[in-house]
């Protein structure tokens, strides 16, 4: 599948942060490389930066605690924290969505094309690290991991808003101090590397590719 721009033919990707290039529309393992996963999601903010004051919180970090708080309520299921740490993986070659965002496009799209996009990389992804798509009891315990998440970041880290009245699980009890990007960067891909070891896996580094400039 490809795009057309003027009379030549356009495959849209993007430059990745150890010069990698990332095909958005044809992605595959060899694209993949951690490093570029870790550090992309550090300089990434969550919420499109709408947090209290002057804190910055990054997806690496919400990723990180996502997967600790799986890895405390199944201690054994090194697959399901691996899969945790990288429930938001795609953001880091398509930035994080809002999801007001992604409503909005899909009512004026009437489709789901963000979910699309992010389901054709996550396939890349875990490809890339050597899983098999998500099952759906580990799918349903990250899912319930990131709103516990939620709920506290929207606590600690966010204005309150009257408006904003969405059905959470109690927020956890211990209040969140964001770490700084290259702290969130590094905690991130220790929580990355341990659980790659822990499944017997390898992490994924980018294999070199020939950039087609046809």
């Amino acid at each position: 599948m490809s795009l057309r721009f003027a009379s030549a033919p356009y495959t849209p990707w993007i430059a990745t942060s150890t010069g990698g290039r990332f095909d958005l529309l044809s992605p595959s393992a060899a694209q993949v490389d951690w490093r570029d996963i870790a550090t992309h999601l550090a300089n990434l903010c969550r919420w499109n930066g709408a947090l209290a004051g002057d804190l910055f919180y990054s997806v690496a970090e919400h990723s990180s605690r996502v997967a600790l708080l799986v890895q405390q309520t199944d201690p054994s299921n090194h697959r399901a924290v691996l899969y945790a740490a990288l429930h938001d993986a795609h953001e880091a070659y398509l930035g994080d969505w809002t999801s007001p965002l992604k409503r909005a496009i899909t009512h004026y799209a009437g489709q789901n094309i963000l979910g699309s996009l992010a389901n054709l990389i996550d396939s890349a992804i875990f490809e890339a690290f050597g899983l098999p798509p998500m099952s759906d009891d580990i799918e349903d315990m990250i899912r319930h991991a990131d709103l516990t998440l939620l709920a506290t970041e929207k606590r600690d880290l966010m204005t309150p808003h009257p408006a904003w009245q969405i059905a959470l699980p109690a927020p956890l009890t211990g209040r969140i101090i964001p770490n700084s990007r290259l702290a969130a960067r590094d905690n991130y891909a220790r929580m990355l590397a341990n659980a790659v070891r822990a499944c017997g896996l390898d992490l994924p580094i980018r294999r070199e590719m020939e950039v087609s400039h046809g």
